[in-house]
C-alpha cells in the first residue's frame, strides 16, 4: 500500500512539473523561428535586452486557430506532448518495476492471474 502511495505521489509531481515547466524538459533549444523562417527586427531586439513587446508588434492571426487540431497528427505540438507523456511514464515504470520487484509483465500476470 505504501508503494502505491509513493508512486502516485511521484506521478503527480512529475506531471505537475511537466505541465507548469514544461522548459525543463528542452535544455537549450533555439527558440522558434515561426512559419516563415525568421522573426522581426522587433522582435529580436525585445529578446535580446528583455524589454517587454508591445501587442501592435506582434503578428495576429486572421483567426482564432481550433485546440483540437494542436492535439491530434503529426504537428510538432501533438509529437511534444505524446514525447513528454511517454517519458513521465516510462520513468514511472522503471520506478514501479524498482519498488514491487517484478517486471511488468511478472505484474500484469499477477493482476490477471494464470488461469
Amino acid at each position: 500500500m505504501r508503494c502505491s502511495w509513493l508512486l502516485r505521489s511521484l506521478l503527480a509531481l512529475v506531471m505537475y512539473v511537466a505541465v507548469t515547466r514544461s522548459s525543463c524538459f528542452v535544455a537549450n533549444a533555439p527558440a522558434s523561428t515561426g512559419l516563415r523562417g525568421g522573426t522581426s527586427r522587433v522582435a529580436r531586439a525585445a529578446v535580446q535586452l528583455d524589454i517587454p513587446m508591445k501587442e501592435s508588434d506582434l503578428t495576429q492571426p486572421k483567426e482564432e486557430p481550433d485546440r483540437t487540431t494542436y492535439l491530434v497528427g503529426f504537428v510538432p505540438f501533438a509529437e511534444q506532448l505524446n514525447g513528454r507523456i511517454a517519458m513521465i511514464f516510462f520513468f514511472v515504470l522503471i520506478l514501479q518495476e524498482y519498488f514491487v520487484g517484478k517486471g511488468l509483465f511478472e505484474q500484469i500476470s499477477d493482476l490477471f492471474g494464470s488461469g
